[in-house]
């Protein structure tokens, strides 16, 4: 195992963590709490990866503030909901590892002055359908944080398109408050500035630097040349999915993917690992998917907006395929996504595909449509006075269109989806509109507006990894000195289910798992 050895250090420090999204941060700042020397590489010129378009949350089972607020959980609850998710596709001790260490890893990062609180009100998506599943409490995040406290680090960060959702204008005036996942990622970049530690931004891993002992440093990109960096604990890659890699979306995907985030989300720690012989472990049918569309920028690249909790469970607006016709709840997206990968044998077409969003008059009145104020849809959205007007913009059959709008207005009328029971899902009401009797069905009149719609999310291929997020090779041993944490490494703590949460919940559960990992076998795991 000596592909890559090399004989010339440059740089020396104690871990190499490796993509600076909240996978990296956590584990980052976890070594540095331990007294180790970090080193955060970053591939882009902003620091923050996915994690800063996220919502930010954490689903941490029985956790301390759930507690302190008088909501009844356990940790069983939490793994019995877990396992429901994983559908026999997660690993026990994985799954495990995640519950049983949850609140206490929650704990121990509120403790270094992460400022948490608990969201209230929001049930797990399958609150209501699985064993195990809660009305609320299970849903943490970061309390709004001022980005003036990042003072030069400000500008550096991503930015986000939903960042400022649920901070008010009164937070907002004059303290620069973000919230989200752009409100956790200033924390941790804090924290871990305060404490002195480096994050290296424009500086692309490589290649993993391995000897017969195992994973030694890592070649990284600084300032236009190759820099051979030593680390004395190991190497935590948290660089994140490939959702930008077009060939491994289509060796691993079985639906197209339009990446998310407006950096490239290349795979580097899936492809370095798989270098030097890690497995690369594949969860099928996974429903870790968003739905959403293209934004256009002015003299730049489209960015993607997620519409699947921000507007497709609001009245006023369905989903149809190229035949005009529905093919399921939109407003809990998640039972869209298997529709979606329908194929007809006779056809040998996906029927679901392309799908569209079709909202009124309406719905661009009262709700925020890509991000801009209600009143107004924006100029690149299709318009049509008629059903028939906008289906022959889109490419959809116009009867078929004409034909499902009417059959859904009378459902709505009547307050009951008779075909797909839209509105009968806790977590489809809670991101509804209230002020409804039923919070997501309301009738479409003209005018019309809609666009197509496009996946992407989570990837269904990661690095295969143990509780401890060692990175495992294709004999099932831990490779020596080489860590996964975040969407780089397989979701086999949840298996094919999504949960809001979970996905920045493993990072800080397994990031600190890491850390200890490394510090616990210290005589026989230090590599230098």
């Amino acid at each position: 195992m000596n592909k890559g050895a090399v004989t010339h250090w440059e740089l020396e420090t104690d871990v190499v963590c490796v993509g600076s999204g909240l996978a990296g941060c956590a584990a980052a700042l976890a070594a540095a709490d331990h007294d180790l020397e970090v080193m955060i590489v970053e591939k882009e010129a902003q620091f923050g990866g996915k994690t800063t378009w996220s919502d930010g949350g954490l689903w941490i089972p029985a956790n301390d503030f759930a507690h302190n607020a008088g909501i009844g959980d356990s940790t069983d609850d939490g793994r019995a909901y877990l396992q429901f998710l994983a559908a026999g596709r997660g690993v026990d001790q994985n799954i495990n590892a995640y519950v049983d260490k949850g609140s206490a890893t929650l704990r121990y990062f509120s403790q270094l002055g992460l400022g948490f609180q608990l969201v209230r009100n929001l049930p797990d998506t399958y609150f209501g359908m699985a064993p195990g599943a809660k009305a609320e409490g299970r849903m943490v995040e970061i309390a709004p944080y001022s980005g003036l406290k990042l003072g030069d680090w400000r500008d550096k960060m991503h930015a986000s398109p939903y960042g400022e959702r649920r901070a008010t204008d009164g937070q907002r005036a004059g303290n620069d408050v973000l919230v989200l996942g752009e409100g956790i990622i200033a924390a941790f970049v804090r924290a871990l500035l305060d404490r002195g530690e480096r994050i290296t931004l424009e500086a692309p891993a490589r290649r993993l630097i391995v000897d017969d002992r195992g994973v030694t440093g890592l070649l990284v990109e600084i300032g236009g040349r190759e820099v051979a960096v030593r680390t004395r604990f190991g190497v935590v890659l948290a660089s994140g999915s490939y959702e930008s890699n077009a060939r491994l979306v289509r060796n691993y995907e079985d639906l197209p993917f339009r990446e998310q985030v407006p950096q490239a989300l290349t795979g580097d720690g899936l492809i370095m690992a798989a270098e030097i012989g890690a497995m690369v472990h594949a969860v099928p049918r996974q429903l870790a998917l968003f739905l959403g569309y293209e934004v256009p920028v002015p003299g730049g690249k489209p960015t993607f907006w997620s519409a699947g909790s921000r507007e497709l469970p609001f009245p006023h607006s369905i989903v149809v395929n190229r035949a005009g016709r529905r093919f399921g709840d939109e407003s809990f997206y998640q039972k869209l996504l298997n529709a979606l990968r329908d194929f007809d044998v006779a056809t040998h077409t996906y029927p679901n595909l392309p799908a569209f969003l079709i909202v009124s008059q309406q719905f661009v009145e009262q709700y925020s449509f890509a991000g801009a104020a209600p009143g107004a849809a924006p100029s690149f959205v299709a318009r049509g006075d008629t059903p028939e007007g906008l289906a022959a913009q889109l490419g959809i059959e116009p009867s078929g269109l004409r034909a499902e709008i009417e059959r859904f207005n009378r459902f709505a009328k009547n307050g009951r989806d008779d075909d797909f029971g839209r509105g009968e899902v806790a977590w489809s009401r809670y991101h509804g509109d209230p002020t409804y009797e039923t919070p997501n069905l309301g009738p479409l009149e003209p005018p019309f507006f809609g666009v197509e719609l496009q996946a992407t999310g989570g990837s269904s291929a990661g690095l295969l990894t143990n509780v401890r997020a060692q990175v495992i090779d294709q004999r099932g041993n831990a490779i020596r000195g080489l860590y996964a944490s975040g969407d780089c490494a397989a979701s086999i703590d949840f298996g094919i289910g999504y949960q809001a949460g979970l996905s920045l919940g493993r990072n800080l559960i397994f990031g600190l798992a890491a850390v200890r990992h490394m510090l616990a076998g210290t005589s026989q795991e230090r590599l230098v």
